[in-house]
């Protein structure tokens, strides 16, 4: 049986293209491949903030903006970036006063990281890296939980290296209906949430949920940012 792991309910068959959807929370999941072959398909990937000027003018006024979030409720302290591609938000936020770490799995990205901001990005899966318990002041997870195999372990592994009352930072796009999953559908996505289903499954992996808003990117695809207190 399929079972969701935000909720514990059973997934439908497919109802567009390769996606599932849980019969109780409503979560979409994509049929999962291989992190392995997905390590494979995203070797080379460069963001194009790496090579279009407007499109890292952009990015780094999004980090900026997204570091203005976080420090309502952290100073600069202690920072983890999930899937951090380039490497470009945690110079920004380096050069903001924070400490960085972060992961990514391509390894052009992780080159490129090293070579233009001299940041020395970790490579692997989260679940695949040895990480300090307790260890970091915010982790952000920005448009990367969707990527996820299984978002339930990557919240579990967030938990762990948060400090007890620790910030997670999340961004996500918001399709929660059949219709934006339609209108929207990305064939890199394993997961497409809800407002609804992505605050309980925070709320019920003990993250109080300190701020949330819900604003279109640029494509205009409806996208929320969270704010979330560790309490564990």
């Amino acid at each position: 049986m399929n079972i969701c792991n935000l909720c514990g309910g059973e997934f439908t068959n497919p109802i567009f293209k390769n996606m599932l959807q849980c019969k109780i929370c409503g979560v979409f999941k994509r049929e999962i491949i291989s992190e392995n072959t997905i390590k494979k398909e995203l070797k080379k990937l460069l963001l194009s903030d790496c090579h279009k000027p407007e499109s890292k003018k952009r990015r780094i006024e999004m980090a900026n903006n997204q570091l203005d979030m976080i420090e309502k409720y952290k100073n600069a302290s202690k920072i983890f970036d999930v899937g951090t591609a380039s490497g470009l938000f945690l110079k920004i936020a380096q050069d903001r006063g924070w400490e960085v770490d972060g992961n990514e799995i391509s390894v052009s990205a992780i080159e490129y990281g090293k070579k233009n901001f001299n940041i020395d990005i970790r490579y692997g899966f989260l679940e695949e890296l040895d990480l300090k318990n307790d260890n970091y002041d915010v982790v952000v997870l920005w448009h990367t939980l969707e990527h996820t195999t299984n978002p339930k372990i990557t919240i579990d592994i967030v938990k762990k290296i948060l400090k007890k009352d620790g910030y997670l930072y999340i961004g996500v796009p918001e399709k929660g209906t059949i219709e934006l999953l339609k209108k929207y559908y990305e064939r890199g996505h394993t997961y497409e949430f809800s407002r609804e289903n992505l605050t309980n499954f925070l709320i019920n992996n003990d993250f109080d949920i300190i701020e949330c808003i819900g604003e279109p990117n640029k494509n205009g695809i409806p996208c929320l940012e969270y704010m979330a207190k560790n309490i564990k």
